[in-house]
């Protein structure tokens, strides 16, 4: 299963902050608080913060509202009556997610395997290449345990050794 992520996704997968990030992926309406009328535009405003997205040439302060779980609007400002959420993310860089292109994320059976979403989408890293964690007998196991389950997007090298 291939993932199709643009980076207009980019607050899904976002470093805010370790604890943050997993929280807003996990349900970030219990993080936030704050309730406001259901006639709102955005689900959640991301108010304030360092946003560098140099693919878009972006790098200043700005708001990001969402809606719908995708960028609605990148703005120098948001007002905040316009969002049911309002995250405060001054002194915060908000940038698309990293990639990090050596890991092992193959947890329990390469020797120094991890698991991925926690040490990985938690910290920010959206998309990692697995370094050989897994060679030709063991990748279709890496991959239905793995690249299809978790939501970090791992793309896989093979290692020499059909096992890995």
């Amino acid at each position: 299963m291939m993932h199709h992520h643009s980076r207009r996704v980019f607050l899904r997968q976002t470093v805010l902050s370790s604890s943050l990030l997993c929280s807003l992926l996990r349900g970030w309406e219990d993080l936030l608080g704050s309730e406001t009328q259901a006639s709102t535009r955005y689900d959640l405003l991301i108010k304030g913060g360092r946003v560098i997205d140099p693919a878009q040439g972006l790098s200043g302060q700005r708001d990001v509202a969402i809606a719908g779980g995708k960028i609605a609007r990148i703005a120098d400002s948001i007002a905040e009556t316009e969002s049911r959420q309002v995250l405060n993310a001054r002194g915060k860089i908000v940038t698309p997610g990293l990639i990090d292109i050596h890991v092992h994320v193959y947890d329990g059976v390469a020797p120094l395997g991890i698991p991925a979403d926690p040490n990985c989408i938690a910290k920010g890293v959206t998309t990692v290449v697995d370094a050989g964690s897994a060679g030709a007998h063991t990748f279709p196991g890496f991959r239905k345990q793995v690249i299809n389950v978790v939501d970090t997007r791992v793309y896989a090298l093979l290692n020499i050794s059909v096992i890995g």
